[in-house]
């Protein structure tokens, strides 16, 4: 993970913007990943709602993924 923070400080305008909304997405993967490896498993922390927080989770590191990419596609723009 330092690597990625590293490389990305490197970065300039919007490709450094769409790289920050993709570790992000990816964090929000790496939670849901450990919210139903750890938590789940040991029924650490159950909800009172019926509602799935490993799916919430992936939804939001999707939605940060698609904005990543959206900003990817306006450093285009940029370089024309």
């Amino acid at each position: 993970m330092a690597f990625i923070v590293n490389v990305t400080k490197s970065f300039r305008g919007s490709l450094r913007k769409s790289f920050n909304y993709i570790a992000c997405g990816a964090i929000f993967q790496i939670l849901s990943l450990v919210y139903t490896l750890v938590f789940l498993r040991y029924n650490l922390f159950p909800t009172p709602l019926n509602f799935d927080i490993h799916h919430l989770l992936m939804v939001i590191g999707i939605v940060f993924f698609t904005i990543g990419v959206f900003k990817l596609k306006s450093m285009l723009k940029e370089l024309k």
